[in-house]
């Protein structure tokens, strides 16, 4: 049996494989190889690498891989990258821009602290992508054709500008890399299997994958790595995960012009024009037919489109064709970034398929690791970025499937997933993992949102003011004491939705993860309310505590601002204090009734009779519990048993 077995064996497969391979587990890697039909995303001869990148955790993520490089080159004896740099080219008027050379900004002061797989950080050394400056900025169109004069820049409807990263950038072969990266797994150890899954049987502490060719494979942990594939591996799970289809064309160049192009940096252009100014363009690379070809891979949206079905995504991949028009804009294109370059003629394309995870709050599309199941976790969601990173994300699952109590607690994991377990494993319900704020209206601002249970009840003071709903109740308005079950509530999400049913002797206190904050206070009415987003819309419902929960419902939806937690007690509250200042009010203090007090007991006694209670409720023989009989029969024979060792402890003395 072994430790575990990893499906698929692809870029960030391979690599979690070596890596788990390395610390002495028994692993299988799974998967076809190109020459057996493989249909996946990484066999082609150009990907860009850099660090330029507008988010920062994607800039850390490569980062950390491409410091590799070298060691995996060295390591397998055969090299898999060219560095040329990078050149970041568009409108300044757009994010993208924007947003590039604020990372590049940032990098080079934070290249100290790039986590605990940074050989050069813990060896006390800063490591800087150049020495001097990281990058450098070049504004306007004269500028720019001036430095990279192969370059032409066509439209003049806005201004240009562009950031060159000069070093630890450039091209890289994903067929090559994944390639090496199997190799070097099996070097470790791991038994690489050339077939496919095609299911998994869940056993009491154990796994059976059934492999094509009637094989079986018997594994204690399983994760899935096969990139877009993985949507459709796990049909019974919710995968936040979307399947696009993504286009390349590429275009003959003559040897003589490839050799002019050598010191060409790899290209990703922005405009507002879609798709004439939405390409990444590689220099021209020898692929295996022997023809020297020149990329632009199409990074729009006006021509590409969801694949949502499993037979989609297969027709697709294997008809092997980009879209006609795409073809002719592609040609258009390159005649006119490229006047310079001679061409052959001769034109072909490059289809595969991107596994895009949900944008978070800011926009930004993360890698999704995680475990689904027990013993069942996925390294997934490349979003199309991840060939550069994928040496490290495959580093990042390893840990997470051998190293479970203590890990992702370096500073790039951190910022990776900065909630308590990795990304969101819900794809429509979003109840965020966040602890007790200090100010409830910051938390609305961030967008965290959060469950309470307990007595949700106002207080007193608060209650007329409350009648205006002229701001959102916060925790600091109640009179507890409540418990923040945000996590809770995430672990009932089932197909996208929670069914809490309710009932006369239900207690939401009996769900996992709940417990009652009030023992002692068996009169007090409990409440769940819960503030949660689904469809980038806010909700929030309350229900007491024996009430069914059916979330998310349209009723549920905000309208402005939330109130916060409002239960009907709150009601009952109001109304009887109404009557009370009524009676005081209509009636002499003569003729009001004395006011009872009520003994106070201890908080011993409290519990004792708590405890007297809950066993006279166990004896009660309500459905699902201990009837009287069952309860006697098992008194008397712990009683037997009690009297049996007692004599037998005497009689050894």
């Amino acid at each position: 049996m072994y430790d575990v077995a990893v499906v698929g064996a692809g870029l960030i497969g391979s690599a979690c494989a070596k890596y788990l391979s390395a610390k002495g587990l028994r692993v299988a890697l799974l998967g076809r190889s190109e020459a057996q039909g493989a249909l996946g995303a990484c066999y082609d001869e150009g990907r860009i690498y850099r660090i330029a990148d507008p988010d920062k955790v994607w800039a850390d993520l490569a980062d950390l891989s491409i410091k590799e490089y070298e060691a995996i080159k060295d390591e397998a004896g055969e090299s898999f990258y060219q560095e040329n740099g990078f050149l970041a080219i568009g409108d300044p008027a757009l994010e993208y821009i924007r947003q590039v050379e604020e990372t590049m900004a940032q990098f080079g002061t934070d290249a100290g602290a790039r986590g605990e797989r940074d050989r050069s950080w813990r060896r006390g050394r800063r490591a800087r992508g150049v020495e001097g400056k990281d990058y450098f900025v070049y504004s306007g169109k004269e500028a720019l054709e001036e430095h990279f004069p192969f370059l032409r820049l066509p439209f003049d409807e806005h201004s240009w500008k562009g950031i060159w990263q000069p070093k630890k950038a450039g091209h890289l072969s994903p067929r090559a890399l994944a390639k090496i990266q199997a190799v070097l797994a099996k070097r470790n150890g791991t038994d690489v299997i050339s077939r496919n899954l095609e299911q998994a049987e869940p056993q009491d502490d154990h796994w059976i994958l059934h492999l094509e060719g009637s094989q079986q494979v018997e594994a204690q942990k399983v994760v899935l790595a096969a990139g877009w594939m993985t949507k459709w591996l796990v049909p019974d799970k919710s995968l936040d995960i979307t399947t696009q289809m993504s286009q390349a064309v590429l275009f003959e160049v003559t040897p003589e012009a490839a050799t002019s192009l050598a010191s060409m940096p790899v290209l990703i252009l922005r405009g507002p024009k879609d798709p004439e100014e939405f390409w990444y363009i590689l220099p021209p690379i020898k692929y295996p037919d022997g023809r020297w070809y020149l990329k632009m891979g199409y990074d729009g949206n006006m021509l590409n489109q969801r694949l949502e079905s499993k037979e989609e995504a297969l027709n697709w991949m294997k008809a092997k064709q980009a879209r006609p028009e795409l073809v002719s804009v592609a040609q258009q294109m390159a005649a006119r970034y490229f006047p310079g370059v001679t061409f052959t003629g001769h034109v072909s394309t490059i289809v595969c398929i991107t596994d895009d995870t949900h944008p978070n709050g800011q926009g930004q599309r993360r890698p999704y690791i995680d475990y689904l199941d027990k013993g069942v976790a996925v390294a997934s969601g490349g979003n199309g970025w991840a060939a550069k990173s994928s040496d490290h994300i495959g580093w990042l699952a390893s840990e997470m499937l051998s190293n479970s109590s203590e890990w992702a607690t370096d500073p790039v994991s951190k910022a990776l997933f900065p909630k308590d377990r990795w990304f969101d494993p819900f794809p429509s319900l979003y109840i965020y993992i966040y602890t007790i704020p200090f100010c409830w209206f910051w938390r609305l601002f961030l967008r965290k949102w959060i469950a309470l249970y307990g007595n949700l009840q106002l207080r007193e003071e608060l209650l007329h003011e409350s009648l205006k709903r002229d701001r959102t109740i916060g925790p600091g308005d109640l009179q507890g004491p409540w418990i923040d079950v945000t996590s809770a509530v995430q672990c009932l999400v089932e197909q996208h939705s929670i069914v809490v049913h309710g009932s006369s002797t239900s207690s939401k206190a009996d769900l996992p993860g709940f417990y009652n904050p009030t023992p002692l206070k068996l009169d007090l009415e409990l409440s769940l309310y819960v503030l949660y987003s689904f469809k980038d819309k806010l909700h929030e419902v309350i229900v007491d505590d024996r009430e069914s929960l059916t979330m998310p419902l349209r009723k549920h939806l905000v309208q402005g601002t939330p109130r916060g937690p409002f239960p009907s007690a709150n009601v009952e509250l109001l109304m009887r204090r109404r009557q009370l200042e009524a009676e005081a009010a209509n009636s002499p203090k003569s003729q009001q009734k004395p006011v009872l007090k009520r003994r106070i007991i201890s908080a011993e006694e409290a519990l004792q009779r708590a405890v007297r209670r809950h066993l006279f409720l166990r004896l009660g023989g309500e459905r699902g519990d201990v009837s009287k009989r069952e309860f006697r029969l098992v008194l008397l024979s712990a009683s037997a048993v009690a009297v049996l060792v007692g004599l037998w402890a005497c009689r050894r003395s």
